[in-house]
């Protein structure tokens, strides 16, 4: 009765999604066990059999609620292993932990968590790319500055004034770009380390 109860309710989720789940030939052919394994091997919650069934309601089709949340609990068998639950964590992707078997539940958190840590490190490390990245680009920018400069400091018809604003510009490019430089090589350091370091955790966790 329970059960009965808490599929009418997901049932009436429907007209929260306005996409169709399935197209015209899967409501007509209705393998509902086949239906709800391909659900669960990919993770999809239980809001799903709702979805499922707006989209056959336009076709005259009723989705076969247990049959599909029997396949959807063997699909889950799959979905629940724990490489996948380290990929999740290492995509930084939710998960439905709680819809896996008591037994799979302790090792998918805990690859999920070894997947997350990869997934911190590896985001730290986008981050000092793009970094380091910036900085090489504005010391391009510097270098073309300079070197227009040092062009026009030659030029004869040069006044006093315009000679000493070049030379202030002069010096100000020069400083930031020995700071750009100390800046790249201090990135570069960390960078690496980082890198070694989620090569080193990968070997741990096996999966490198």
């Amino acid at each position: 009765m329970k059960t009965s109860a808490r599929l009418l309710a997901l049932l009436s989720l429907s007209m929260l999604c306005s996409c169709a789940s399935l197209s015209r030939d899967e409501c007509l052919r209705g393998d509902w066990w086949q239906i709800g394994m391909a659900d669960g091997s990919r993770g999809a919650g239980m809001q799903q059999l709702a979805q499922h069934q707006k989209a056959c309601a336009e076709h005259g089709v009723i989705p076969n609620a247990q049959t599909w949340l029997a396949g959807r609990k063997q699909g889950l068998l799959s979905y629940c292993q724990a490489e996948n639950a380290f990929q999740l964590g290492r995509k930084n992707s939710s998960h439905i932990a709680g819809d896996c078997e008591e037994f799979q539940k302790p090792q998918f958190l805990a690859e999920y968590a070894r997947g997350q840590e990869i997934w911190r490190l590896e985001h730290e490390e986008d981050e000092k790319k793009s970094d380091l990245d910036k900085h090489k680009k504005r010391l391009g920018k510097i270098d073309e500055r300079i070197t227009f400069l040092q062009k026009e400091a030659e030029r004869k018809d040069i006044n006093q004034d315009a000679r000493k604003r070049i030379d202030d510009e002069w010096r100000q490019l020069h400083a930031e770009r020995k700071d750009n430089l100390h800046r790249q090589n201090r990135l570069q350091t960390e960078l690496e380390h980082l890198q070694r370091q989620i090569r080193h955790r990968l070997r741990e966790f096996g999966r490198y």
